[in-house]
């Protein structure tokens, strides 16, 4: 859940066509004015000044959802262009811990909104700075971020204890004598397409033929054995392996309801199907109503491994709002012993915490457009422990036929992640999760991947052609 905040009013701003600069010193609101504060849409929040109209303070008290407030920016939005980013002081003055975002959003078309986002832990009581530079995200080179065009600003709470109040004092555009500059990375090698853990915009470009041994073995030597080998043939799904229906039954933050109808074998193709269709959760009339369907399935209590290559074949969908993924989740259960109603017992097993991770071999937000996806590991649980690693700006070329493959050599320590057989990023750490995994493939609508989902492009479909995991051999014998 996540709180979200705009911020961006007149308040003295010079017009320069469609965009805005602030006024001098880069302030952007007046706290002491009833008017700015009035402009908020307050929704689930109460917005009020403070500290005698120099600050304001943003209370939520609904845990449910994604309570947001929102005030357009001014003729469409600000020219930052004299500014390195955004900052502001963030006071937690509540009682409870508090992760705080604050997102600068970019004008663009549909493809792709580029943003910067930075991110501040605060305890109760305690103040910090969360500072943004344009073009950089969680202290890494994120989008080519363009300042003279920001459609709003944005702050959002990770995992909100209600009630969540937050003092904001500050809020200003920094000069560029501040931004903060990534590590430098190392110069692409012209040989390749893209460095490991560096793919650039370039890419997308670049037409791709898969490399030989993708879908036939590792992308390293070994004496590997294949485990799993869903080819999806027939026209019912292998309910040995695959479950068609997410633990929790479905209620997610996400726009979308799972329904059975909408995870489809034909002959060979996984369809994981996106529809506008108001349902129930799991197609059960007991269950949250929404306003569109979407597939789901997993191989929880049925299939895990730790460690090995994990590959699918995949072509993504395209409407706006679409939001396809790949990942594994810890299983510590047994297999064949699935009890999804059991809530505890199921967050027992799939915490991420210890020995576990999320591990996500492909996200992509239909919105970004072709050529770009998301990598990511998270560990600690998703509270005020939780961390993350990855790139949401992971770059791939076109195929002839548009099928990619995305897959993941898991070993103790590391994790490399691959698209069409090209080496991605290597994420290497102790943390590296070491507790067996199952996987999932969905296709969630809303949430990260926009609100303003496309109705007019669906249905739209999320297509698979095959899943396929291997193992080294001694690893297999060694499995009680």
């Amino acid at each position: 859940m996540a709180i979200y905040l705009s911020i961006a009013t007149a308040c003295g701003a010079k017009s320069d066509g469609l965009f805005s600069t602030p006024p001098d010193g880069g302030v952007f609101f007046d706290p002491a004015k009833p008017a700015d504060i009035a402009a908020f849409n307050k929704k689930t929040f109460t917005i009020e000044p403070v500290d005698n109209g120099k600050a304001i303070q943003a209370t939520c008290n609904d845990a449910t959802g994604w309570p947001d407030f929102d005030f357009p920016a001014p003729s469409g939005g600000w020219n930052l262009s004299d500014y390195g980013g955004v900052k502001m002081d963030v006071t937690d003055s509540g009682q409870t811990p508090a992760i705080v975002n604050l997102r600068i959003d970019n004008v663009g078309d549909w493809h792709g909104h580029p943003w910067s986002t930075e991110m501040v832990k605060l305890a109760p009581g305690e103040t910090k700075t969360l500072s943004v530079t344009f073009g950089v995200t969680y202290h890494m080179r994120g989008y080519d971020l363009d300042p003279a065009k920001i459609l709003r600003i944005k702050l959002f709470l990770g995992s909100p204890q209600p009630p969540t109040v937050l003092t904001l004092r500050n809020v200003v555009a920094f000069p560029k004598s501040e931004m903060f500059h990534p590590k430098a990375v190392p110069p692409p090698d012209p040989t390749k397409i893209s460095e490991p853990g560096f793919t650039k915009p370039a890419d997308r470009d670049v037409p791709v033929t898969p490399a030989a041994w993708v879908g036939k073995k590792p992308p390293v030597d070994g004496d590997w054995v294949k485990t799993l080998d869903e080819n999806f043939e027939g026209a019912t799904l292998n309910d040995k392996v695959w479950t068609n229906r997410p633990f929790g039954d479905g209620v997610f933050t996400q726009s979308q309801y799972y329904s059975k109808q909408n995870a489809i074998v034909d002959h060979g193709v996984l369809i994981l199907r996106s529809e506008k269709r108001p349902g129930h959760c799991m197609d059960d009339p007991k269950m949250p109503a929404k306003d569109y369907a979407s597939g789901y399935i997993d191989t929880f209590g049925k299939w895990t491994q730790t460690y090995g290559y994990f590959e699918a074949k995949i072509k993504l969908p395209t409407a706006r709002g679409l939001w396809p993924a790949f990942w594994l989740m810890p299983d510590r259960g047994p297999a064949g012993n699935a009890d999804l109603k059991n809530w505890l017992e199921v967050k027992r097993r799939t915490s991420t915490n210890n020995d576990g991770m999320e591990f996500d071999i492909l996200e992509q937000l239909a919105e970004w457009g072709p050529g770009r996806y998301n990598i990511a590991a998270h560990w600690d649980g998703y509270g005020v422990d939780h961390k993350k690693w990855g790139n949401s700006s992971t770059y791939f070329g076109p195929t002839a036929d548009g099928w990619h493959t995305f897959g993941m050599l898991w070993e103790p320590g590391k994790a490399t992640f691959y698209c069409d057989g090209i080496k991605k990023a290597e994420f290497a750490s102790d943390r590296v999760g070491s507790c067996p995994e199952y996987i999932i493939l969905n296709l969630q609508m809303g949430g990260w991947a926009t609100s303003n989902i496309d109705d007019s492009k669906l249905p739209d479909e999320y297509q698979v052609q095959y899943v396929r995991v291997w193992q080294l051999k001694n690893r297999v014998a060694a499995k009680p």
